[in-house]
């Protein structure tokens, strides 16, 4: 079936920053962070779209979720203007990936997150946290049947399962990231979650035997043709950048290699 990829950007300035939409109806469950905590402090707030705190004073989010302050838990720390960097495609190539880092000062005082170093599996659950939109009303179209989002602001976390293969999703001024999917599917996985409008820059974590590690940053979604950018239907999938590519240049920028 044919898709189109549409970025996680807030719709207008208007609208307030949501969360992940899960496919249950207790959504107060996955307003809190989970009994196993994968590193849910560490995503903040960033414009409408979310953010994510590594350590060392640096956030990783999405080129076009811009370059800014960052909310963690209602305060708000300021970006070194000197720190920008922009990470790169990872074939020598010179061409620009849609992930950005920068300093904040004074740091957040949060835990550092360790970061993959192998890409997912297919069929490897993960837990992804976001300030998009949530659940409401439920929707038909045609054969596809999902919700309406609900444009409540507030952190939210779900699940998901990693897809086979990988694509190269592109961005706006030309970027492009090497990216894994996660298909929205009802019984899919045990809090099966889908991305929505203003998770951008979010976080996607999977449990190693070593513990958790930040796996993905949360992109894009892919639709149906002719969808309305207010509904998520089971078929949609979520795109993630495959951390595991990018880890060499995260860790070089950290001084942490």
């Amino acid at each position: 079936m044919q898709i189109r990829i549409a970025l996680l950007v807030i719709l207008t300035a208007a609208l307030p920053a949501r969360s992940i939409l899960v496919d249950s109806p207790h959504e107060a469950r996955y307003e809190r962070a989970p009994a196993d905590d994968p590193g849910w402090g560490n995503v903040g707030f960033r414009a409408g779209t979310s953010a994510v705190y590594l350590g060392d004073g640096w956030v990783l989010t999405a080129r076009h979720s811009g370059f800014g302050p960052v909310e963690f838990d209602a305060k708000s720390y300021e970006p070194v203007q000197s720190s920008l960097i922009q990470l790169d495609v990872p074939d020598g190539s010179g061409r620009k990936a849609d992930l950005i880092l920068f300093r904040l000062d004074p740091a957040p005082d949060l835990p550092t997150l360790e970061l993959a170093d192998t890409s997912p599996a297919a069929g490897t659950e993960a837990v992804l946290v976001g300030f998009g939109s949530g659940r409401a009303a439920p929707v038909a179209r045609g054969n596809a049947v999902g919700f309406r989002i609900d444009g409540r602001r507030g952190r939210r976390w779900g699940t998901n399962r990693v897809d086979p293969g990988r694509m190269e999703v592109p961005g706006p001024n030309k970027v492009e990231t090497r990216c894994f999917g996660m298909s929205f599917r009802h019984g899919g996985s045990d809090h099966e979650a889908h991305a929505t409008v203003g998770d951008s820059g979010g976080a996607v974590f999977v449990k190693e035997p070593d513990g958790w590690r930040l796996t993905g940053l949360i992109l894009s979604v892919q639709k149906f043709p002719g969808q309305d950018p207010e509904e998520v239907l089971f078929g949609n999938s979520t795109l993630a950048a495959d951390l595991s590519l990018y880890t060499p240049q995260i860790e070089a920028a950290l001084g942490r290699d």
